[in-house]
């Protein structure tokens, strides 16, 4: 793969491309607070006993299972439509020489660099927003929130790097290999309809 070309590409249509990126770092940033929060939330019901702490464990996982099928459908979508968009300049690649493999690899390359960029950004702003948030309840007396150890924080981090990875360059795969694959007159005679 050619980090030129991909870094290229992500720059040639900086709007887009930005816009992907913090759409991931949102994604990415929700992930890892509702982490925090539901590993904060755990730790505290689980020094309540009784079926309403079990009750609220299991909201707590329900709630946070929805969003993460969420995330998933907006991160597949959007990079779906997005490579649909390119498919005259994939298309333009190929007939300068480009081979079906480096074709797919360069759409697999683009989605992993705008999950990468997604993912340092969301980082960035969850990290800010959890330490404000946690020094906000530890000047707060008499409130019971309990914190994750760094272990965890560390485990949560490597959960969103590699379950974003895997979405992002996972949900473009398919429509990669079609777009290598596709007869380039066809791709072409498509777009000027």
């Amino acid at each position: 793969m050619n980090f030129k070309l991909v870094l290229e590409n992500y720059l040639r249509n900086p709007f887009r491309s930005i816009t992907l990126s913090l759409l991931v770092a949102i994604l990415a940033s929700a992930l890892l607070v509702g982490g925090f929060l539901s590993q904060s939330l755990s730790k505290g019901l689980e020094q309540i006993s009784g079926i309403q702490s079990d009750i609220l464990q299991m909201v707590v996982w329900v709630i946070g299972s929805f969003f993460l099928l969420i995330s998933v459908a907006a991160i597949i979508s959007t990079f779906v439509l997005t490579v649909r968009e390119k498919r005259k300049e994939y298309a333009l690649l190929r007939i300068v020489g480009y081979t079906q493999r480096r074709v797919r690899n360069l759409v697999l390359g683009e989605a992993a660099f705008v999950t990468a960029v997604g993912i340092a950004l969301g980082f960035l702003f969850s990290s800010v927003a959890y330490f404000v948030f946690k020094i906000a309840v530890e000047e707060q007396p008499g409130l019971l929130l309990l914190f994750p150890e760094e272990w965890e924080f560390a485990l949560t981090y490597l959960f969103v790097i590699v379950f974003l990875l895997l979405v992002g360059t996972l949900s473009v795969y398919k429509i990669a290999n079609g777009i290598a694959r596709s007869e380039v007159s066809t791709i072409l005679r498509e777009e000027e309809t």
